[in-house]
């Protein structure tokens, strides 16, 4: 389980679906296991908590160039 302090939020990166830009903020949305079926939980982040993920997944997105990031692929 990989957990991304964002702000005042915890994020299970693990259970992320996507990310998505919006006006004023960042949206993240989750596949969270039901009993019978999957259900999407989203979260919407702004300020400085959207800010600090924005920063960790320029930093660990897959492609990112840098050899360090924690994604890169191919390295």
């Amino acid at each position: 389980m990989l957990l991304v302090r964002a702000g005042t939020y915890t994020i299970n990166i693990d259970r992320v679906l996507f990310f998505r830009e919006e006006k004023g903020g960042l949206v993240v949305t989750f596949a969270i296991p039901g009993k019978e079926n999957a259900e999407l939980y989203t979260l919407r982040l702004k300020g400085q908590d959207a800010e600090q993920l924005r920063q960790w997944l320029a930093r660990n997105a897959e492609g990112v160039e840098r050899p360090e990031a924690g994604f890169a692929l191919g390295r």
